[in-house]
């Protein structure tokens, strides 16, 4: 069987931010457009993963929990954590450079 990356992704928490109005600071949020996000980890991520990890493949799919699961093989739990702390930065590595306000609803 494939070494497979699964990476579960999840929409994340609504963004918070405070807005003072005549002299009341109020909590406002505002949610992430979870499809758009995806669309574009689908898009970006696959290229940069397979420089990274080309022994791996990879699969995206969504999830109510965001996850990182290693899939047709079980490394020890040391080198299955660096494997997902490298891939995570990986991920942020991708939206690094992303406008939030692209992938914000309104």
């Amino acid at each position: 069987m494939d070494k497979t990356i699964v990476f579960r992704f999840a929409t994340p928490d609504p963004l918070k931010y405070e807005v003072k109005v005549a002299g009341q600071t109020t909590v406002k949020r505002r949610n992430w457009d979870g499809d758009k996000l995806l669309a574009y980890l689908q898009e970006h991520l696959p290229g940069v993963f397979e420089g990274r990890f080309p022994d791996y493949g990879l699969r995206i799919e969504t999830a109510k929990k965001r996850d990182i699961v290693l899939e047709g093989w079980k490394p020890d739990k040391e080198e299955g954590d660096e494997i997902k702390e490298a891939f995570d930065g990986l991920v942020g590595e991708v939206l690094e450079d992303v406008e939030v306000e692209d992938f914000l609803l309104d």
